[in-house]
């Protein structure tokens, strides 16, 4: 007498079916407990006075600060990321945690670093420009004269100052996000080459008429006006 096919109950097999389901798939390899983490491609970061413009590509950072420029490797790190290089015989270090960055230059560690959103970038850069004297470099796609200084200080009491190649100047001033106003120009009234008077009333009506502001990832400082003009100047060589 043949024997009936084995049957596995309704039952059972539902539960059988339910528990295959249920159960966590097996990853093809175990991820590492130190594997790498990726920070944000981009990201501008505040470390006290200075803005670091950070751009990620796969392991590597490339770093800007002022008027230098970094390319950092990342290494293994227990948390965040971390990027270590040399520049010049110096030890650069950036470590980031989240939308905070531990900052370090040939043994320099700066106040810690801290990512920036866009409304925060505008106030961090308007920081950045008081207080520091600017040596003007270029004039609207022209250059400025040779051996002619040109510059500007920013005081934090909205005051200012400078020398506009042949004479000194001073005015009165607002800074509000990226905007820039410049209140009347005084300035003294010495007579010099005509180059350099030429040079002198371009600098000055455009810094009269002054609206924007921006600072660039190279560093650099650029004043624009209504028609598209510009003043391109950097911080005064330390």
């Amino acid at each position: 007498m043949k024997k009936p096919p084995f049957r596995i109950p309704f039952a059972t097999c539902a539960a059988l079916l339910v528990a295959t389901a249920c159960a966590p798939a097996t990853p093809d390899r175990a991820m590492s407990p130190d594997k790498i983490a990726a920070p944000a491609r981009e990201a501008t970061f505040s470390c006290g006075r200075e803005i670091a413009h950070t751009r990620f590509e796969a392991d590597a950072l490339d770093l800007r600060l002022g008027d230098e420029r970094f390319q950092l490797k990342q290494v293994r790190s227990g948390s965040g990321a971390r990027f270590e290089g040399l520049s010049d015989n110096r030890p650069v270090l950036f470590w980031n945690k989240g939308r905070e960055a531990i900052l370090e230059i040939g043994g320099q560690t700066y106040p810690t670093c801290r990512q920036l959103g866009k409304p925060d970038i505008a106030s961090a850069a308007a920081a950045s420009v008081r207080n520091t004297e600017w040596v003007v470099e270029d004039i609207s796609g022209k250059g400025i004269v040779d051996r002619s200084r040109v510059t500007m200080k920013f005081a934090p009491a909205g005051q200012l100052s400078g020398k506009a190649g042949c004479n000194g100047y001073g005015a009165g001033y607002e800074m509000t996000g990226d905007r820039l106003k410049v209140g009347p120009i005084r300035a003294t009234r010495m007579a010099c080459a005509p180059a350099l008077m030429k040079q002198e009333a371009a600098f000055l009506d455009i810094l009269g008429a002054a609206e924007g502001f921006r600072i660039r990832p190279d560093g650099a400082l650029v004043l624009s006006d209504p028609a598209g003009r510009t003043i391109l100047a950097r911080r005064e060589a330390r």
